[in-house]
């Protein structure tokens, strides 16, 4: 625990100023007095075991507080992508996208400062089948940990993209929903981050807040005449959150959406936006608002794809070695690369897909599912964790013991699996991809995710 003292000054004194002496003081014993809430949320559709009685989060469908934190590394429903563990107030995200007019059957979405992927994951669990994601993150070192969690979440209908903001300005009007979750200086953080308190300064806030203005100026000409900008940071001062806000209002012609939030709730109405403070809401600290584009071009798509592709259809008799694998193949387009490398997602997503492709040629569209290599078919543990994966395909449920072993790489035995591929599970959900080749069972779990902690 922290103590009062060990704030800055000047945060202190912001704090007082934004809220009042007596509720910021009861702000400042939240941040330091109290622990962090810990919460998790589920996936709609990997449902492994049955959901815990835990409390559940207002807001989502799927949220749950935990009563005690445990170790996820040691859990390996945690793996498959049974459920992602995030911070309450953040899933507000979701409960918005259900509130708007359409959003939630928006054909497409942007979450445009993806990594690590909560938000992303929040969205895939709120919105409809029809939609397509496309999740991004700037920094490189960043990109992989977006990548990990979309591929353990395993909804096909997605494209991940390595880029900066002002790359999507050659997509003006493209999007129906922008997310922007900016970087920012993480005041809302530092209950579970005391080295944010460290790196906190006013001129790092004014860092932070011109810092978002570049990004938001990019994401307002993606957005479609009529469609919706989201914003949130999770920090409290005005310089990040309403003023940024009223400058989306006055430059650019946004207009702010009032959302109803049950007063239970504890969320605070701050100008235009919404503020989760830690002692009125179960959380941390989070801010959010809504604005709608009311001018502005519809999207017109070049006539020519000048962009080169490095993803071609796979011919329809080379499909008939993938079927057994995919879940409603029929309503799957696959593309293959030069190298036979397969990657599906629903086929009401491939103009948009080709589209996107023509100006991020490295971006990663729907769900890797394996290799053609002399008309085999050689699976990929991305399948394996999807939603694409059929449901006929036979599972081997592992002991916890055996599922941990398998989720470092070790060798594991299998009883009485037949020889070729395997699909290692736990409680009836995948986990892995093995392949029994008589003298010994291979593993093909991705080593750069494999557990390294010591089990025993």
């Amino acid at each position: 625990m922290m103590h009062p003292e060990d704030l800055p000054d000047a945060f202190v004194a912001q704090l007082n100023l934004l809220l009042g002496e007596e509720a910021a003081a009861a702000l400042i014993t939240a941040i330091t007095q109290t622990a962090a809430p810990l919460s998790i949320r589920y996936h709609p559709k990997k449902k492994g075991q049955p959901l815990p009685e835990y409390a559940p989060v207002l807001w989502s469908d799927y949220g749950f507080y935990l009563d005690e934190r445990k170790s996820f590394t040691l859990d390996p429903l945690f793996h498959a992508g049974v459920y992602y563990v995030q911070e309450a107030a953040s899933m507000l995200i979701g409960w918005i996208l259900q509130q708007l007019p359409g959003a939630a059957q928006s054909p497409r979405i942007l979450d445009l400062c993806g990594a690590p992927g909560g938000k992303s994951t929040l969205i895939q669990s709120v919105v409809s089948d029809q939609s397509l994601l496309v999740a991004n993150e700037v920094i490189r070192n960043r990109y992989p940990i977006l990548r990990e969690n979309l591929v353990k979440w395993g909804y096909p209908n997605k494209l991940l993209t390595n880029a900066d903001a002002s790359a999507f300005e050659a997509y003006s009007g493209f999007f129906d929903v922008v997310l922007v979750d900016a970087p920012c200086s993480g005041e809302g953080l530092f209950r579970k981050d005391p080295q944010a308190v460290g790196e906190w300064s006013l001129h790092n806030q004014q860092l932070c807040a011109g810092r978002q203005k570049r990004i938001l100026s990019s994401a307002v000409a993606a957005v479609r005449p009529g469609g919706w900008l989201l914003y949130s940071t999770c920090t409290y001062n005005p310089d990040e959150n309403e003023a940024n806000v009223r400058w989306l209002q006055e430059d650019f012609g946004f207009e702010p959406i009032r959302l109803a939030l049950p007063e239970s709730w504890g969320v605070l109405s701050m100008g235009a936006g919404y503020q989760c403070f830690p002692h009125l809401v179960k959380g941390e600290g989070f801010y959010m608002a809504c604005l709608q584009k009311t001018g502005g071009q519809p999207y017109h798509a070049p006539k020519k794809n000048v962009g080169k592709s490095y993803w071609k259809p796979l011919a329809g008799k080379n499909m008939d070695p993938l079927k057994s694998w995919l879940h409603n193949p029929d309503q799957l387009d696959v593309f293959s690369n030069e190298q036979g490398q397969l990657r599906a997602w629903p086929s009401i997503h491939t103009n948009d897909i080709l589209d996107l492709m023509r100006g991020f040629p490295g971006a990663e569209p729907g769900v890797a599912i394996g290799q053609l290599l002399r008309q085999e078919f050689i699976p990929a543990h991305d399948l394996i964790v999807s939603t694409l994966l059929s449901p006929d395909i036979p599972l081997y449920n592992l002991d916890t013991t055996s599922a941990l072993r398998c989720l470092k790489k070790e060798n594991i035995e299998v009883p009485h699996a037949p020889k070729g591929w395997i699909v290692a599970a736990f409680e009836n959900t995948p986990i892995a991809l093995l392949k029994n080749i008589g003298s010994r069972i291979n593993n093909y779990y991705p080593k750069e995710w494999r557990i390294r902690m010591n089990i025993d």
